[in-house]
């Protein structure tokens, strides 16, 4: 079973793999990790707007990384799935 610390790292790599983070890298609002269902929801912007939260600077349509506390697989949560959880 991965705990919090390691799962905020894996989505952490994750966000760092990501072939768009190159252009506008993500970071994780670590303030606003929670856990559901047996998988960690890992909020994430850019570092200048979780830093000043100037809407400017807010990275539209990036969803939290969904990190399952079983396996340590990473991806995107669907829309759907951020609907659900009211994130």
């Amino acid at each position: 079973m991965i705990d919090i610390p390691q799962g905020v790292q894996l989505a952490e790599e994750f966000l760092a793999s990501n072939p768009g983070a190159a252009e506008v890298p993500l970071v994780v609002d670590r303030a606003n990790v929670t856990v559901h269902d047996g998988f960690l929801v890992v909020p994430c912007n850019s570092e200048e707007f979780l830093r000043t939260e100037r809407f400017e600077h807010m990275v539209i349509g990036c969803t939290p990384v969904r990190v399952d506390l079983k396996t340590g697989e990473c991806r995107f949560l669907t829309l759907d799935e951020t609907m659900k959880f009211d994130l």
